[in-house]
């Protein structure tokens, strides 16, 4: 049975330069889709806290995030 599960990625780009790091994986799975990106909201508001203040202006980060649809096999 083939089980359809959504990977949560995000990048983290400068507005300054237009610059992005490549999409990193949380490693996080989800059953759906909602789940996911509420997942998601959350996590770019935790990097966004803990992204350093003195450069914040600086480099002007934004972030995001995406839900991969992933297939598993159940076992």
């Amino acid at each position: 049975l083939i089980i359809m599960k959504f990977l949560l990625v995000f990048t983290v780009c400068s507005m300054v330069n237009g610059n992005c790091l490549d999409t990193m994986s949380t490693g996080k799975k989800f059953n759906n889709l909602r789940d996911c990106t509420i997942a998601g909201y959350e996590l770019i508001t935790e990097q966004n806290k803990i992204f350093p203040i003195d450069q914040f202006d600086k480099v002007k980060p934004s972030f995001s995030f995406d839900c991969v649809e992933t297939t598993e096999q159940s076992i």
